[in-house]
């Protein structure tokens, strides 16, 4: 692990939560009666920073749409569907540490050529399907373009059946009920009636003029 120094103690108190940056990534600090924790300052369903939102006894309510989770534990419960990306944190004296990991890696990686991944209709079902992707696939960025989200990831996105239904509650099936919700996608797509990928596709050889 690689801690690195995000606030002092003294600073947070019980009840109390911080928005902080580690490594170039954004991370939300609270303080309970059992101790720290750590977590993205994200929110997940549109990426909306947590530390602006507010603490309600065990839960925290994201200021944008309300969504709310379990501030103990970072899982949800309006939608019960979502969760947070926990860190690891510590205390040194009274420096508060945490480690991002390779989270760090990613906050400053050049991003563009190599993403793949869905569009999908804006919606409760594409909204599963978005959040069991964010599940899955440990660098997700989400495009809210209010009627769309166009989901990318770097050179390789995977999602399967049985995340999305442990999301929606109810069966769904590859790729029928995907198709229904997917607009138009970025590499190459894959399915069977368990998974969906979608890949980068290697680059075409170089063309050579024909002698003359």
């Amino acid at each position: 692990m690689s801690f690195r120094r995000a606030a002092r103690r003294s600073e947070l108190w019980v009840g109390e939560m911080k928005g902080v940056v580690v490594d170039g990534v954004p991370v939300l600090l609270v303080s309970l009666d059992d101790g720290l924790r750590a977590y993205e300052d994200r929110c997940a369903h549109k990426g909306v920073a947590l530390s602006a939102g507010r603490l309600a006894g065990p839960r925290l309510v994201c200021a944008a749409h309300e969504w709310e989770y379990d501030v103990a534990t970072g899982s949800g419960l309006n939608p019960i569907r979502a969760c947070l990306r926990a860190f690891p944190v510590a205390l040194e004296g009274d420096d508060i540490l945490v480690d991002v990991g390779e989270a760090a890696a990613r906050a400053v990686a050049p991003r563009g050529a190599d993403d793949v991944g869905p569009v999908l209709q804006a919606g409760p079902l594409g909204e599963a399907v978005v959040s069991a992707i964010r599940a899955l696939n440990p660098d997700v960025r989400v495009l809210d373009r209010d009627a769309y989200l166009r989901v990318l990831c770097p050179r390789r996105c995977v999602v399967t059946r049985a995340a999305i239904e442990a999301r929606t509650g109810a069966p769904f099936r590859l790729p029928g009920d995907l198709e229904l919700v997917m607009s138009s996608f970025k590499g190459r797509f894959a399915v069977s009636e368990d998974e969906a990928r979608w890949e980068l596709t290697a680059p075409a050889p170089a063309a050579t003029a024909e002698p003359a």
